[in-house]
């Protein structure tokens, strides 16, 4: 009878730890819990002082990591859950999660996505400005189209620094994966005295 109560025991204790390895590692609603899920996966000691953190808008379980640096802040890392990785690895997960099954949003969730996560560091451009004006570059109005293939292609202008510009295009594959960001044109505004 021992025997059995003790293999029960063991049983019990491995199905306890079974689930206890299914919940969250980390607490990723706050920058501490995010720091310290960082500082774990990568095995570094930065504060929140050293990391740009971002919660996009309509994005669950979706934060975006950047380092601090003189100019503002950089970085193509994120969780996705509690996994983190590069841009180019999670994008298909975090697009699948809030909701790229459903064709009818592909486009909405494509041009999210590129705004509140891939260039998280930069101001998107909704209008024209004056520095179009004084330049002479067209502007366009961010976009995404679905191609035939079923890629989604977001084409839109971004202000990267307070006078230089940029218009990306970022193509995503019919799954969700992310498989361009390329720069079309840029330019910089130079104030005269």
């Amino acid at each position: 009878m021992r025997k059995r109560f003790g293999f029960l025991v063991l049983i019990a204790l491995g199905v306890i730890s079974c689930n206890a390895l299914s919940l969250p590692l980390w607490d990723l609603s706050t920058d501490a819990g995010v720091v310290q899920a960082y500082n774990t996966i990568t095995e570094q000691n930065l504060g929140t002082e050293d990391l740009c953190i971002h919660r996009p808008n309509g994005f669950k379980e979706v934060v975006v990591i950047g380092r601090v640096q003189d100019d503002g802040c950089q970085g193509d890392e994120l969780f996705v859950g509690q996994t983190l990785g590069r841009f180019d690895t999670l994008t298909d997960e975090g697009l699948t999660l809030n909701g790229w099954n459903d064709r009818t949003r592909r486009e909405t969730l494509a041009l999210q996505w590129t705004e509140g996560v891939l260039l998280a560091w930069h101001t998107p451009l909704e209008e024209e400005n004056e520095a179009f004006k004084t330049s002479g570059i067209p502007f366009s109005p961010p976009a995404a189209l679905t191609q035939t293939d079923g890629s989604i292609h977001v084409e839109l202008w971004v202000r990267e620094a307070e006078t230089h510009f940029a218009q990306y295009q970022v193509v995503f594959d019919s799954n969700g994966t992310l498989v361009s960001s390329t720069v079309l044109n840029e330019f910089t505004v130079f104030s005269t005295p």
